[in-house]
């Protein structure tokens, strides 16, 4: 129990002692695992080399007054291209002796120069990785301290970055739990962004937008230019390649500014902002690739300072962008904004730190991909707003679509309604029309008849008129000469007409004329033809007819006739006829229709001339 009290009063002392190293006059660090790690920073001494070119025999033999204390919780020289000299003296005040590992902080070191019991260890970017002490990305130096012994340490950093450097001294238990705190946390950022990639490039492959490509892109260079900053390239990838290793951190920087701002001109369609947007978004691209042709053929600090000049515009102009658009209505806006918000404040403070402004290098950096992580979030979350906001604009133009076609089905069955409608009305109209079009039709055809009637029949008897005879004539003769059939004609005149006419008047005479031409009808056959010739003369066409036969019908009409005496106006009139008879077979003759006739009028006169009243066959 003594024991135990004795040991604690000691590591008591020890850190009081610890805490007030920093004397003018007293320049060791007493270090006890328990109080450990150790953040060195202000007990470090500085000189500056402004040639570069001091031994470590001549820094040696330096006054004490020319070394300045750092004023600083690290050690932040900003862009110079002097080399700087750090001293600092441990002091172990155990009996017993301790292992400890000094750990510089900073990858990008070009050159760091280790002096300590007599050994020259020699590491940074611009070396070959196989000289460093130990398989790390950092450099790490074993120390052993003796018990109750001090040892001093001098270290040489020049680099054509920044120099900087966050320098901690740890035991070997207290280096592994913290490597492994850090490395998980390393795996935990990468492995984030290795996920985004994936999800994206699947996406990619799915949606098969250039957005998305530029964002997978984006992610991809991102993760490189942490993977080269944090010294993992430089440990697994390119551990012989010095002029990559020194290259990679810009190249890397500039293509994800080039990728940032292509996936920020589809992302935010600056296309369809105002023309000056899409000049400063062109403008951006190319300043992209002139960092990018900088990184690899200018001098590594014109280079360097170059990247951050054109990585803090591109992401501040995306800033103004996403609000530009945010004002004007564009949903996915406000998402952008907010992430390449925090980026801009992640990356302006480590370039801060890096040029010697902020203290706290490793915390920026940090921080950087703490803002970077979230930003990539961020944009992965805006990309899914994205295909989810296009879902919903294909479910919703899908809806209007359902809408516009239930309503253009609607708007056709009404059409269709209205066009039955008209149809029906239409052939109502038709059938309207139609009929009284068969109707007219019907009339016309009547009309036509008695048209036709009329110009064939005689208007006061009612038989055929002298041309309607004249065609049947035609046809009779010529069927007859083809059948070798014989034709007979009458001609019939009734005597005394002008008599009637002259007694008892015109209307008289026309009734006889009526009452004459029915008798001569009646007596007829019904394939006779009965023409009125012209005044009281009447002239029959009997077919298929020999000159006896119609010599004999001839008698029976004027008989006929002469039997029905008319009547007019309580007066009997005496009616009788005189007939000529002509008859001929046509292919038996060399006779025609004509001569026929003029046989059957010259038969007629003889008729009246013997007296009247009579039937005169015509001679051969």
């Amino acid at each position: 129990m003594p024991y135990l009290t004795r040991h604690w009063l000691l590591v008591l002392t020890l850190l009081c002692c610890s805490a007030l190293v920093r004397a003018e006059d007293y320049q060791q660090l007493s270090v006890i695992p328990q109080a450990g790690p150790y953040t060195l920073g202000e007990q470090w001494q500085y000189v500056e080399d402004p040639t570069g070119r001091l031994a470590f025999s001549q820094i040696r033999q330096l006054p004490d007054a020319q070394w300045q204390w750092n004023n600083r919780p690290d050690v932040n020289f900003g862009y110079r291209q002097s080399a700087i000299w750090l001293r600092l003296t441990l002091h172990n005040p155990l009996p017993v002796a301790r292992s400890w590992y000094l750990r510089i902080g900073n990858p990008l070191l070009d050159e760091v120069d280790v002096f300590l019991n007599g050994l020259h260890i020699q590491s940074g970017d611009q070396r070959p990785f196989k000289q460093r002490p130990n398989f790390h990305r950092q450099v790490l130096v074993p120390i052993e301290l003796a018990a109750e012994a001090s040892q001093d340490i001098y270290l040489r950093i020049a680099s054509q970055g920044s120099l900087h450097l966050d320098a901690s001294l740890l035991t070997p238990k207290q280096l592994m739990n913290d490597e492994q705190r850090v490395l998980l946390l390393q795996g935990g950022f990468f492995g984030a962004m290795l996920v985004m990639l994936l999800y994206n490039l699947l996406l990619t492959v799915l949606v098969r937008q250039r957005v998305y490509l530029n964002y997978c892109a984006f992610v991809l260079c991102f993760a490189l230019y942490q993977w080269a900053q944090l010294g993992f390239g430089f440990q697994w990838l390119w551990p012989d390649s010095l002029w990559w290793q020194q290259r990679s951190f810009i190249v890397f920087a500039a293509l994800s500014a080039l990728f940032a701002c292509l996936f920020t001109w589809d992302a935010l369609q600056i296309r369809q902002m105002s023309r000056g947007f899409r000049v400063v978004g062109r403008g951006l691209i190319a300043l992209c690739l002139l960092a990018l042709l900088l990184g690899l053929l200018m001098p590594y600090q014109l280079a360097l300072l170059s990247s951050f000049a054109v990585v803090g515009l591109c992401t501040v102009c995306a800033v103004i962008f996403a609000l530009r658009r945010w004002l004007q209505g564009h949903a996915p806006a406000k998402l952008f904004a907010l992430g390449w918000g925090v980026l801009v404040i992640a990356t302006f403070l480590h370039v801060l730190s890096g040029s010697g402004v902020l203290p706290i290098a490793g915390g920026t950096l940090v921080f950087q991909q703490i803002g970077a992580l979230l930003e990539v979030v961020i944009f992965a979350y805006a990309l899914s707003s994205r295909i989810r906001q296009a879902e919903v604009t294909k479910q919703r133009a899908q809806k209007a679509l359902i809408r516009q076609e239930k309503q253009q089905r609607e708007q056709q069955a009404h059409t269709l309604a209205l066009q039955r409608s008209l149809n029906e009305q239409l052939e109502q109209r038709i059938r309207e029309r139609t009929q009284a079009l068969e109707q007219t039709l019907q009339e016309l055809s009547s009309a036509n008849q008695r048209l036709a009637r009329l110009s064939r029949e005689d208007g006061l008897t009612g038989l055929y008129n002298r041309q309607a005879f004249n065609e049947f004539l035609l046809q009779a003769w010529h069927q007859a000469e083809r059948y070798k059939n014989p034709l007979a004609v009458l001609i019939m005149d009734m005597d005394h007409f002008k008599q009637i006419n002259d007694q008892h008047g015109h209307l008289a005479g026309d009734t006889c004329l009526r009452q004459v031409a029915e008798l001569i009808k009646n007596s007829l056959r019904q394939s006779d033809i009965c023409a009125r010739y012209g005044g009281e003369e009447f002239i029959a066409l009997l077919p298929n007819t020999d000159v006896t036969a119609a010599e004999l019908l001839a008698e029976r009409i004027r008989l006929n006739v002469q039997s029905h005496p008319g009547a007019w106006d309580g007066q009997t009139i005496a009616l009788s006829l005189s007939l000529g008879v002509s008859a001929i077979t046509p292919h038996s003759h060399s006779m025609t229709a004509t001569e026929l006739i003029d046989r059957a009028d010259r038969a007629l006169y003889q008729a009246k001339a013997a007296g009247r009243n009579r039937v005169v066959r015509a001679s051969l």
